[in-house]
């Protein structure tokens, strides 16, 4: 069975992709293990693509028109659509819409969606969310049937549950690695830290401009504020997972702070496996990590997030029954068995070819 994958940038990982595109290229190469799978892929970066164990997979899209035929071409038998709910008018085929963000990232004023459950059932239409907080939203929001919406949990590289727990640092330096965007919380990280009243805790932000290579005017904004701030410095981004968890690793804690609800936190996920103790605020699909083990930060609140950051900073590294129970959260061997429960349902549920 031929299963098509299309996303924005489906490359290989580097410092400028985004959780999205890591997780999209991963969910792709677990289903060629058993399946054959073509990546559709929209980019404006072909030029720097490397050679990698995806590189034979992939095909160049350059108009949400193209994926239909490109599906037709390679006899896919369905398609797994990442964040655009706008192109599914486009296919014919058994198509699987994965959702990796709120509605402000894709919801078009101008644009009408399927909403009648006996045509999403012959269509084999499927919604799927990457946090139940995010699935829920995506429910009200296109005002769907429960029977065409699921859950994909995410999963965290198995390199983060291979490392060892990483020693606590002497240091009290927290570690920002998100995006350097005011939406993941930079300014009230900032604000915060002046509310701090240990004078030895500091804060580390990553220069992290996915997915621009170079910061957009926001973030040289941004720059500027942190590079003047006396307890807070901007570190190169790392390029690999056990890079990452390196970097992780020598922080005190890692912190996501978020003000806008995200689809899921990839991050704190990452930083409860490798036993780092993480904080969040709870902005959409972070509210699952909370009740995984990170810290709730205030980020509306800079006194409270203040203390938030101090008690951070002085936590114990996560004990292994601990981060045991994150790694079965959040393996690859469940998020995979999942996909593959959804792909069978989607493609049980289409009687036929749809009209694209």
């Amino acid at each position: 069975m031929t299963v098509l994958v299309v996303s924005n940038e489906i490359l290989p990982v580097s410092t400028h992709h985004g959780a999205l595109e890591r997780l999209a290229l991963g969910w792709a190469l677990g289903l060629a293990q058993n399946e054959r799978v073509v990546l559709g892929t929209f980019t404006h970066h072909r030029d720097l693509l490397a050679d990698d164990e995806s590189a034979n997979l992939r095909a160049w899209i350059d108009s949400p028109y193209e994926i239909d035929e490109l599906a037709h071409a390679t006899d896919a038998r369905a398609v797994l659509l990442h964040n655009r709910p706008t192109w599914v008018k486009y296919l014919s085929k058994p198509t699987i819409v994965i959702l990796h963000n709120y509605s402000t990232a894709w919801r078009s004023p101008y644009e009408a969606y399927p909403t009648d459950s006996a045509e999403l059932h012959r269509t084999g239409l499927l919604y799927l969310g990457v946090s139940l907080p995010l699935l829920h939203h995506v429910q009200d929001e296109l005002q769907l049937p429960s029977d065409v919406v699921g859950h994909l949990p995410p999963y965290v590289d198995p390199i983060f549950a291979l490392q060892p727990t990483p020693p606590a640092p002497q240091h009290r330096r927290l570690l920002f690695p998100n995006r350097i965007m005011t939406k993941k919380g930079v300014e009230a990280t900032l604000r915060a830290l002046d509310h701090c009243k240990d004078p030895t805790l500091a804060i580390d932000f990553v220069s992290n401009f996915s997915p621009n290579f170079e910061p957009d005017r926001e973030q040289r904004a941004l720059v500027e504020l942190i590079n003047a701030h006396p307890r807070a410095a901007l570190l190169p981004p790392a390029s690999t997972p056990r890079a990452t968890a390196a970097l992780y690793g020598r922080s005190a804690g890692v912190i996501t702070p978020s003000t806008e609800p995200e689809g899921f936190g990839l991050v704190p996920a990452e930083a409860l496996v490798l036993g780092v103790p993480t904080a969040c605020s709870s902005a959409g699909g972070l509210q699952e990590l909370i009740s995984a083990g990170a810290h709730a930060v205030d980020v509306d609140d800079p006194e409270s997030f203040a203390r938030s950051l101090e008690v951070l900073a002085q936590s114990e590294r996560r004990s292994t029954q601990q981060r045991s129970e994150s790694w079965e959260r959040f393996s690859f061997e469940r998020s995979m068995a999942s996909l593959r429960y959804h792909l069978k349902r989607c493609i049980s549920l289409s009687s036929e070819p749809r009209q694209g």
